[in-house]
């Protein structure tokens, strides 16, 4: 593992620290078998925190990749799905009374 980066990531605090520099260094060593990787990455993910769990339902559509390029979409679809998604979620949250601030 590197050592280095694990410490530079808990001294940061990054959002991971220590334990996102190891996921990346599982994906890595074990880019050859992608299903291995991805598995081993989200045990050690749920390790690091009972919220990550989740990560194991990115397991799905990695096992149903076939290595074929799927349907082409236009570009900016891609470009504005996480921004309309975010939004769509903060909005849903601000009507139902969750959020601690609005954007003005």
């Amino acid at each position: 593992m590197n050592l280095k980066g694990s410490l530079a990531a808990d001294f940061l605090k990054t959002d991971y620290g220590a334990g996102g520099v190891l996921t990346i260094v599982i994906l890595y060593l074990l880019r050859k078998n992608k299903k291995l990787a991805f598995s081993l990455a989200c045990i050690e993910l749920t390790l690091l925190s009972i919220t990550e769990i989740t990560t194991f339902f990115m397991l799905i559509p990695i096992g149903k990749y076939n290595g074929q390029r799927g349907m082409k979409l236009n570009k900016y679809v891609y470009y504005a799905f996480y921004p309309v998604h975010i939004g769509l979620l903060y909005l849903v949250a601000y009507l139902l009374g969750y959020t601690g601030f609005a954007i003005r």
